[in-house]
């Protein structure tokens, strides 16, 4: 884990060695920007982007490039995409396969594909 990772909370409050900041304004599921990571002798401590506390990494579960691209497209109904030689790019630069996946991850989920705006957005 990084600065700049997305993870999920994964509900845990488990905190043996340090103590952190209660979990409770976290949501079960949610999607965090890392912000900043401290690695300890016993622990590591994560910072989230927007979130006041300091919270255990065994907490949170790291996302995949595909696992955020879909989770922004949960979150705000939407995710911006880009297509260089072929290849789909998420906004943050990060591979998630050729015009063929993202035509089958649409499908499969009953999306649009919107070329002109390079954005996948939820069906009407």
């Amino acid at each position: 884990m990084k600065n700049g990772d997305i993870v999920r909370y994964n509900g845990g409050t488990e905190s043996f060695a340090a103590s952190y900041d209660d979990p409770s304004c976290l949501k079960v599921g949610g999607a965090y920007r890392v912000a900043s990571v401290k690695v300890k002798n016993w622990t590591t401590d994560v910072q989230l982007v927007g979130v006041k506390g300091t919270f255990n990494s065994v907490w949170f579960d790291e996302l995949s490039a595909r696992q955020k691209f879909e989770n922004d497209i949960v979150v705000s109904g939407k995710a911006k995409f880009k297509v260089v030689e072929g290849k789909v790019f998420d906004s943050e630069g990060f591979e998630l396969g050729d015009l063929r996946n993202l035509a089958n991850f649409a499908n499969n989920r009953k999306l649009v594909i919107d070329f002109a705006k390079n954005e996948v957005r939820k069906g009407v």
